[in-house]
């Protein structure tokens, strides 16, 4: 089990005692952001989980701005792959 996944066991059970909490589903999400990057998931698995951490920490925290900015960059990062893709910059 890598750092990333013991992060991520973590995040849940934090989650589990209590799951309304915001900031941990952001922690969550921050952590599976940087494994998309081909630490541990496969890209678009990382990618949807990530998104999925930020629009609940939104949602039980919509006072959280990081989760916002977070949010953000993982929709920029995924409209410049479909886009490199179109473009044929990536295979």
């Amino acid at each position: 089990m890598g750092e990333y996944d013991i992060a991520v066991t973590d995040y849940n059970q934090e989650i589990q005692i209590d799951p309304n909490t915001g900031d941990a589903h952001l922690r969550r999400g921050e952590n599976q952001s940087m494994q998309k990057l081909g630490i541990c998931y496969q890209e678009t698995n990382g990618k949807e989980k990530a998104l999925t951490d930020f629009n609940k920490a939104i949602k039980l925290d919509p006072n959280l701005k990081n989760a916002y900015k977070k949010r953000g960059k993982e929709q920029q990062i995924q409209i410049q792959r479909i886009y490199m893709r179109k473009h044929r910059f990536i295979y």
